[in-house]
């Protein structure tokens, strides 16, 4: 038998098995999400209907993180069941080396992960919004919201801090504008009641100096704050905006949402460890998918069910353990982001590798 109808084999078994263990998981899943929303929905008015509704929207966008399980099942499932077979057996008595084996698993988890993250992931987001649309009421939705933005330049820094953005970020109130040199020294510092957005610019309502105005001789006081025009002519559609859940941002958005977050001074690191999950996932399921195939597989078939079974489960232990203490290292900015993220599936790469050559299959 020719290698490419060997490896189209192979990758065919895995493939069927996956699909079956992702059936079987998706419904565990969606039976946890409408148990989760059930009890803390209590009370929402949502009815039974309207309750699987919700769980059926939020479960596609967190199958992501159940995936990489999926894989590490599916491929033991099918070596196991080419071994149970002797079809491994006979492929290795053919002369293939046992690390080529591996290639039809990994192979068939990097499709899955590359399915997901480009087609599947837009779906899911947009299917995980309309869920937060539909639970969060309306009053939610609408209501005032505290906003901070950084807007750095050449010649220094502004700093807009509103206490209430109302009528679609169109009036502000509680309104400091602050703008700082490049030294971070003061230049000018004005408060406001009030701040409209009018034909391009923001028109502020008693505004008073705080830093940066001269006071008058004659009364003592401060004279009428002159705040720079650049200083009023900031973007409205920066209040406007709103960060929304990482989970509900499709792969191709969260780029400008991170540039969002960081222009508004908000914390961007949740963003940034969801965009190199998904550009990671593909590697990261063709990873464990080889690596649990270098687990089970055996130049002859043992039947040895139950240590199989205690190894892959131990491996996604690892594997969902590893993945969450080096996303919150991550997030906290202990280490690199996209190290946080590659570092498990190169490994898993590299363990797989090694596991062969040891086992000298």
């Amino acid at each position: 038998m020719k290698p490419r109808l060997i490896f189209a084999y192979l990758f065919a078994q895995h493939l069927a098995i996956t699909l079956l263990v992702l059936g079987l998981l998706v419904i565990v899943l969606f039976l946890g999400q409408f148990a989760d929303i059930a009890r803390y929905q209590d009370g929402s008015g949502h009815n039974s209907v309207g309750l699987v509704m919700l769980a059926a929207l939020r479960t596609p966008a967190l199958l992501q993180y159940v995936l990489p399980h999926v894989m590490l099942i599916s491929a033991a499932l099918a070596v196991y069941r080419a071994g149970s077979r002797f079809e491994m057996a006979i492929l290795m008595q053919t002369g293939i080396a046992g690390t080529r084996l591996l290639l039809p698993f990994f192979l068939c988890g990097v499709l899955v992960g590359l399915v997901y993250t480009l087609a599947g992931n837009p779906l899911a987001a947009a299917a995980y919004r309309k869920a937060t649309q539909i639970s969060a009421p309306a009053t939610a939705v609408e209501a005032a919201y505290a906003r901070e933005i950084v807007l750095a330049d050449e010649t220094g820094s502004s700093y807009i801090f509103a206490d209430q953005v109302l009528q679609g970020g169109n009036r502000l109130q509680g309104v400091q504008l602050i703008r700082v040199d490049t030294a971070h020294r003061i230049e000018i510092w004005v408060k406001a009641r009030q701040a409209d957005w009018t034909e391009g610019r923001w028109v502020l309502t008693d505004a008073q100096s705080i830093s940066g105005a001269k006071t008058e001789p004659a009364t003592g006081q401060r004279a009428a704050p002159s705040v720079p025009e650049s200083l009023l002519a900031f973007p409205q559609t920066v209040m406007a905006q709103r960060l929304a859940e990482r989970l509900s941002i499709p792969l191709l958005h969260l780029p400008a949402t991170i540039a969002f977050a960081r222009s508004v001074g908000a914390p961007s690191e949740w963003y940034q460890v969801q965009l190199h999950w998904l550009l990671a996932l593909p590697m990261m399921l063709g990873a464990v998918s080889a690596l649990s195939a270098a687990l089970v597989i055996r130049p002859v078939f043992s039947g040895q069910w139950g240590r199989d079974a205690v190894a892959v489960l131990m491996t996604a232990f690892v594997v969902y353990a590893a993945t969450s203490v080096l996303e919150a290292l991550g997030a906290g900015g202990k280490i690199w982001i996209p190290v946080a993220e590659w570092l498990v599936p190169v490994t898993a790469l590299l363990a797989a590798l090694i596991l062969a050559k040891t086992k000298r299959l």
